[in-house]
């Protein structure tokens, strides 16, 4: 959650000079959530305030995110786990401490190798 003086709203846009989150303990929190019992995939919106996006997900092992795109920046740093991004150029595993960047448009997939936490942050169009 955003330090005490700042606003979170229902949109997820978050007001405020100064944001701190703590990534590990959202992702953790997540794992303990009905969706993600359920499916082993689940996610966080933390900032959605165009043009900066930033997610923490949860993914269990050998679930994925199905091949996709997006028109910014993408970048993914793995908290906990191990990830496979795999793009046209070919597979890249990524494992705990690890940031990966792709740039805009580039096709990816993700498949967690290990149960995987991470936090995903988007350069969104203005």
């Amino acid at each position: 959650m955003p330090e005490p003086g700042h606003t979170y709203l229902r949109t997820h846009r978050v007001k405020g000079e100064v944001l701190r989150f703590v990534p590990r303990g959202e992702a953790a929190a997540l794992e303990q959530s009905a969706a993600y019992r359920r499916s082993g995939r689940t996610a966080k919106t933390l900032v959605n305030a165009k043009p900066l996006g930033v997610e923490v997900v949860a993914l269990r092992a050998g679930k994925s995110m199905a091949e996709h795109r997006v028109k910014g920046y993408v970048s993914i740093q793995v908290l906990r786990g191990v990830l496979r991004v795999t793009t046209p150029k070919g597979p890249a595993d990524v494992g705990s401490g690890g940031l990966l960047i792709l740039a805009p448009d580039t096709a990816h997939s993700v498949t967690a190798r290990r149960d995987a936490r991470f936090l995903l942050m988007l350069a969104l169009e203005p």
